[in-house]
């Protein structure tokens, strides 16, 4: 699921150039007409007879450009856009007022697309989607230099992502971060990945998930690079390297992360829980301690702190009997120590899920190799009675 970022749509000043300046030349009545209906908002009138112009000369360029004209006026800017484009596939006659009254549509066009997309995130309703939408692109097709510089790419992509369509959402959001490169393009477009990735592994696709979890990676590092100072980005950059299995890469990052917030208790945590999977078990319960500084009654911690010493206290008899030549003794004490440092936590985290039956089963097991006979036989038989409730 991707994380829903508020962002600013801008609305654009527009400005009337060129408009004043359509002056009255010699050209068919039709046209002639259309120019009046224009002047007196008749727009429905103006398009009548300009079409009747048209079936009549489908190869004047005029008309086409003043029926793109009505067409602006009227709101309906992908024709507008397919009628400039026909006046100019034609002849070059009505190139420069094209260009000259670009920069006005363009205004109408990515104002519409903005205006409809702020009140499509209120109603939800797909008529205003499919306008802003409509506004966005023809505003792109109208002028991409200035649709790059006020963000109608992530607006775009922003609309198909409301719309629940993510597919749809990559071309426009692929496009803003090679124009854009806003800071939440990146974000938007590597959490896409993102999600694609953890869809795909869900469904036991691991080859496709780790391409798209590699996508991730590297969208959210090239955000990085332009916005060094964005937490979002380098939060959803470790997220995709565990994902795609890069523990040493997200342990870095994380490292970071936790020299900048050294009192972010979900950094510090998941630091904590990264090293004891590399069964790095002195700084997972270095971190997992800095977590339970910020919030000594933080759950997760206080039960993973809790295995990180019992398994530290496993690892470490395994390894002393693995090397037994039967000489002498096992020194027991290494790893009991260990044992013995867990048990406060998890006599702590009994408090905290009093019915939780593996709770209580691995309280036993600890309470047992701590030789505590009497409070492993209570444990174990909390465990049974809950699980029999069950």
């Amino acid at each position: 699921m991707v994380r829903t970022i508020s962002f600013q749509t801008l609305i654009i000043a527009v400005l009337l150039i060129g408009m004043g300046t359509m002056g009255f030349q010699c050209s068919s009545p039709n046209i002639t007409s259309a120019r009046m209906y224009y002047q007196q908002k008749k727009y429905d009138k103006a398009e009548e007879v300009l079409n009747k112009e048209i079936q009549q000369n489908p190869n004047n360029a005029e008309a086409w450009y003043w029926l793109g004209i009505i067409q602006g006026a009227k709101k309906e800017f992908s024709k507008l856009v397919e009628s400039w484009n026909r006046s100019l596939k034609i002849s070059n006659q009505m190139q420069s007022k094209i260009k000259e009254n670009r920069p006005y549509f363009w205004g109408l066009a990515f104002n519409y697309g903005a205006k409809n997309l702020q009140k499509a995130r209120i109603t939800k309703r797909e008529k205003e989607y499919q306008k802003a939408i409509e506004g966005f692109e023809a505003a792109i097709k109208l002028l991409p230099d200035s649709s790059a510089k006020y963000g109608a790419y992530l607006n775009l992509g922003l609309v198909y992502l409301n719309q629940g369509k993510q597919d749809k959402a990559i071309e426009p959001l692929t496009k803003s971060v090679e124009l854009e490169k806003l800071e939440q393009s990146y974000e938007i477009l590597g959490q896409i990945y993102l999600a694609e990735g953890t869809d795909l592994q869900r469904q036991g696709k691991k080859d496709e998930a780790k391409a798209a979890f590699e996508k991730a990676i590297k969208i959210f590092d090239e955000g990085i690079s332009k916005y060094p100072d964005s937490d979002n980005l380098r939060v959803n950059l470790i997220q995709a390297y565990v994902k795609a299995d890069r523990t040493k890469e997200a342990i870095e990052q994380y490292e970071k992360e936790v020299a900048i917030h050294p009192r972010d208790k979900i950094a510090q945590y998941n630091l904590g829980v990264l090293y004891m999977q590399n069964e790095n078990y002195e700084k997972s319960v270095l971190h997992l301690k800095k977590a339970l500084d910020v919030d000594p009654d933080y759950e997760n911690a206080v039960y993973n702190i809790t295995v990180a010493y019992v398994n530290w206290g496993v690892n470490i008899r395994e390894k002393l009997e693995s090397e037994d030549t039967g000489d002498k003794p096992i020194d027991s004490r290494q790893y009991i120590e260990k044992f013995e440092r867990a048990l406060p936590y998890l006599e702590k985290l009994l408090t905290m899920r009093q019915d939780d039956a593996f709770i209580w089963e691995l309280a036993g097991k600890l309470y047992t190799s701590l030789n505590k006979l009497d409070k492993a036989k209570e444990a174990y038989e909390k465990a049974d009675a809950l699980r029999k409730n069950e």
